[in-house]
């Protein structure tokens, strides 16, 4: 019975790696952080300037406004209240302006999958439609030899009466 325990995870092992180099996940997980380590940077170091951005704008409006309030002034938006919306505004910009580009090379991989991938259905019905054009236009030449042919025959049968004519 031990050596069915012994057995087992080397099947299953075998089984769900098939092949593959045996790597533990923190090794691969090393390699992926050497190799995107600048991209990862980039994006810490971009969230973490629009989430102060942000927070910072938000904490001026609000002390503004809650200076005001205990001034005994009706709140009123003002320069420094704007100024903080506006840095709320800027954030958001900048952090969809980020999402935008860091998906941009997503959809150019997914654009060419889509170009490089035709369904089996779509090419049958493409080449179904071309033959279809195809024997129109066939059948076009076909009329047209024909009514030139018989337009010649008629200019040589007029032309023979008329001979027979003189």
């Amino acid at each position: 019975m031990k050596w069915i325990l012994l057995i087992i995870p080397l099947i299953v092992k075998q089984l769900t790696h098939s092949g593959v180099n045996d790597k533990s996940p923190i090794d691969e997980l090393k390699e992926l952080s050497k190799e995107n380590g600048y991209k990862i940077l980039i994006i810490l170091s971009a969230s973490f300037t629009t989430t102060s951005i942000f927070i910072f704008g938000f904490l001026i409006t609000t002390l503004n406004i809650t200076a005001q309030i205990d001034a005994g002034i009706k709140p009123k938006l003002t320069a420094v209240g704007t100024s903080g919306l506006m840095m709320i505004m800027l954030s958001s910009i900048l952090f969809s302006i980020g999402i935008y580009y860091s998906k941009a090379n997503e959809r150019k991989i997914s654009k060419s999958q889509i170009k490089n991938k035709v369904h089996p259905l779509e090419s049958a019905l493409i080449l179904l439609i071309n033959d279809f054009v195809q024997e129109r236009e066939f059948k076009r030449d076909i009329i047209k030899n024909d009514t030139a042919k018989s337009k010649s025959k008629e200019e040589n049968i007029i032309n023979n009466e008329a001979f027979e004519r003189h």
